[in-house]
């Protein structure tokens, strides 16, 4: 834990600005090739400021050392022993220097490691690498293997790489001491070490870092006019992009010939700067007009920053419901997600932003006191005022719907934003002491906030039951399902949310599906009594006595004694009447998320499971790495994402992959997808006279997730391209479905197939005549196209 959150301060957020930018080139370019580059580019980009600072750090110290040089050798030369030790320590005193100061001439070193760890990281694991070629580069995921002697292949990348790192380092190092070149030499051969049997993308990264680096190191060592250089690199930058568009087959598309053209202008400009002879400074006139700003509180602001976005947000979030974060196979407290983003931005805002500060001139750092404190307000203004009703919220973080802003609200909002950074500015001018005061109250108000919310999701996650052992191994042995050879057999199964129409539309798929379900009867315009489970169930499981308008009429009594009764109704029934009766997962039992089978405490006879998450261990050991890793990530996001413009606020959620590469897992939909997957393992036969009852609630079709065809089963890659098509049969009409509708159809078929598949096997031993299966849900979804020509009206009112 330690070393995570280690981790996630000092290397993540790194980590995350790597991420964002390759997915912004790569969605933009659809080349993994150039989006690395770019990331080069751009992250060296960034952190010049810091190199520029750290290379000055390290001429001062090598000046020190060079000027202290000589009577350190006469010291060293004519004292010994305790007597050197005290004369070393008496001079370094006089010269106010402390040994501990030569760490300033390794500053550059040191800052390479967490920018290589994290690129490292990020690139070594990227799925969107693999199998891409790019150039002369077959595999960005694998290493280049370009030459070939004898049978063994030379990876030519991670050689041509070190190669312009010794000619950078050379550069660099002209006039220097011998173990400063030693040191640049050697961390040179460590990298071709290190790097040479990784996958060629990494290495293509950090060949790009030390392309930029010659060109740096030329640049501060031989460029007389530094400006008319930087012109004419930029101008050249500018014309070989679209270049090298067109020439990799790129240039194809409206949006990427208006990204070459804007890269174009945007290269030309330092060359029209130069010739035009005009000085722009954008900030010149605000810094100037702002008075000096202390650390101290740049350090307050940024401190707060990361206690509102990285603690308050998510323990809220996480606080409005604990028990439905819980991960219920790991048993993973949520507290740890708060803590992993509060670690994360206090990185982001606190580290790194204050080691920028602090490495920064006097105008940087007051450009960077104007952008903290302004974000500081609009952050606040946001969270409180815009983007609250934005519908239910899984744990994975996924809404229901897109969230969507009207053109109104979006107007106020950035008119509000735009008096936050009046007021803002205002105050730097003229009360900067109110802005200390304002950050301290507002800091101790969000830490006690933050504390509230952390202690709610403690208590109530403290009492939360397992319902399950995790070892999976042992629990696939387990018989829930009991059907007897030669009594009557009872099923009923709702599967939340599954839509019926589409029911048609997988006969067309997998014709196999007539003959699972031969026999049945398929129910084409059956409707629910509301678009929820709270509405739906009551009447599905009770009867008509328990219809929203019956329910209603009992205005004395409360909704969660009237859901219970409902589903008490047809258990009670058969168990009365001789029935073994088994329930599993009923729906909002107790109004609990997680349902309170102890409503069924005064019917002993009657066996009762809560089923999700209890056999999907095989798939949680395959699926939690991951699903830990997109949380993570995620949860910084969405934190992200409720304190920006709610005009970004789409573009950031990003259809819940929050501007990411990779779909979350959801967990969910394993927990009952797995079960449905072994229900033959879950099932007995038995020989005696009995009549059962099995009844139960499934949620996989309510959990929407692309799965891997043919089978539709749930992989980490998907990848269907030339299996599936998104044209489908729908009432004799070839519809394209959207990418939400193809997600929401494969939650809807899986569960068939599965129960399909029992269904056979229950055919096998003897059991299906004599057994009568219901099928049914409680709701549907917001999908229009499989409903096309249903007239759901003119059937009512016939």
């Amino acid at each position: 834990m330690i070393l995570e959150i280690f981790y996630n301060i000092f290397i993540y957020p790194i980590e995350l600005i790597i991420d964002f930018v390759f997915t912004a080139v790569y969605r933009l370019l659809h080349n993994p090739g150039f989006a690395i580059i770019a990331v080069s580019i751009i992250v060296n980009l960034l952190i010049l400021p810091l190199y520029k600072k750290a290379d000055a750090l390290q001429e001062e110290e090598r000046e020190q050392q060079k000027k202290m040089a000589p009577w350190l050798k006469h010291i060293r030369k004519t004292f010994c022993g305790d007597e050197r030790f005290l004369m070393l320590s008496a001079y370094y005193k006089e010269q106010s220097y402390s040994p501990i100061m030569a760490i300033k001439g390794s500053f550059s070193l040191l800052l390479q490691i967490p920018f290589f760890m994290a690129a490292y990281n990020y690139l070594s694991n990227l799925t969107t690498i693999k199998g891409a070629p790019f150039w002369f580069i077959h595999n960005l995921g694998a290493p280049d293997c370009m030459l070939k002697v004898g049978g063994i292949s030379i990876n030519i990348l991670p050689i041509l790489m070190t190669v312009i790192n010794i000619i950078s380092g050379i550069i660099y190092t002209k006039g220097f001491p011998l173990k400063d070149k030693v040191q640049l030499y050697t961390l040179a051969g460590l990298f071709l070490v290190l790097l040479y049997q990784s996958p060629s993308g990494l290495v293509l990264y950090w060949t790009m870092n030390n392309v930029f680096s010659l060109l740096k190191n030329i640049y501060f060592k031989f460029v007389r006019n530094p400006k008319r250089a930087i012109a004419v690199i930029c101008s050249i930058i500018g014309i070989l992009a679209p270049v090298m568009l067109f020439i990799n087959g790129e240039l194809y598309t409206r949006r990427r010939i208006l990204f070459a053209v804007i890269v174009f202008m945007v290269m030309q400009f330092p060359t029209l700067l130069l010739f035009s002879g005009k000085k722009i400074t954008v900030w010149d006139y605000m810094v100037k007009r702002m008075p000096a700003t202390s650390y101290k509180l740049y350090l307050l602001g940024t401190s707060f920053l990361a206690l509102f976005i990285g603690v308050l947000i998510p323990s809220a979030l996480i606080g409005s419901s604990p028990v439905e974060f819980v991960n219920q196979y790991s048993f993973r407290n949520p507290i740890i997600y708060v803590i992993n983003t509060a670690s994360i931005y206090i990185g982001l805002f606190v580290v790194w932003g204050g080691l920028l500060y602090y490495m920064s001139s006097k105008t940087g750092r007051g450009i960077l006191s104007i952008v903290a404190f302004i974000f500081a307000g609009v952050a606040v203004v946001d969270y409180m005022g815009f983007g609250r009703n934005l519908g239910i919220i899984s744990s994975e973080l996924q809404f229901d719907n897109v969230p969507k802003y009207a053109l109104a609200e979006i107007l106020i909002n950035l008119f509000t934003i735009l008096c936050v950074i009046i007021i803002t500015l205002f105050l730097l001018e003229k009360r900067l002491k109110a802005i200390a005061y304002i950050f301290i109250i507002s800091g101790v108000s969000t830490a006690i906030l933050s504390l509230q919310n952390v202690l709610k999701i403690h208590r109530e996650i403290a009492t939360v039951q397992v319902a399950h052992n995790t070892d999976w191994k042992e629990l696939e042995k387990e018989k829930v399902i009991s059907l007897s050879k030669t009594g009557k057999n009872v099923i009923f199964i709702m599967l939340d949310r599954a839509v019926g129409a589409y029911f048609p539309v997988m006969l067309e798929d997998r014709p196999e599906i007539r003959d699972m379900y031969s026999g049945f009867t398929f129910y084409r315009k059956a409707l629910s009594f509301g678009s929820f489970t709270i509405f739906g169930t009551p009447a599905l499981f009770g009867g008509y006595e328990y219809t929203p308008q019956k329910i209603n009429e009992r205005d004395q009594e409360k909704l969660v004694d009237k859901q219970n009764e409902a589903l008490k109704v047809l258990p009670v029934l058969f168990e009365e009447n001789g029935f073994d009766v088994t329930v599993c997962d009923f729906p909002l039992a107790g109004y609990q998320s997680i349902p309170d089978m102890s409503i069924f405490n005064d019917r002993p006879r009657i066996k009762t499971y809560n089923l999700a998450g209890r056999y999907s261990g095989r798939y949680r050991d395959y699926f939690l790495p991951y699903e830990e890793k997109l949380l993570k990530r995620n949860y910084f996001w969405y934190s992200f994402f409720k304190i920006a413009p709610v005009v970004l606020q789409p573009v950031i959620y990003d259809q819940g992959y929050y501007y990411g590469n990779e779909r979350m897992v959801n967990s969910s939909f394993l927990d009952h997808y797995a079960f449905l997957e072994q229900l033959k393992s879950h099932t007995e036969i038995v020989d005696k006279k009995s009549n059962t009852l099995f009844m139960m609630d499934n949620d996989t079709a309510h959990n929407a997730w692309m799965l891997q065809l043919p089978d539709y089963r749930p992989e980490i890659n998907i990848d269907n391209s030339g299996i599936e098509s998104k044209s489908k049969n729908i009432n004799g009409e070839m519809v394209e479905l959207s990418t939400d509708e193809l997600i929401q159809y494969h939650a809807n078929i899986a569960p068939i197939l599965r129960i399909g598949e029992w269904l056979d096997y229950l055919r096998e031993m003897g059991v299906y005549d004599n057994t009568r299966i219901v099928i049914a849900a409680d709701h549907g979804t917001v999908v229009a196209h499989p409903f096309r020509g249903y007239d759901f009206f003119e059937d009512i009112r016939t």
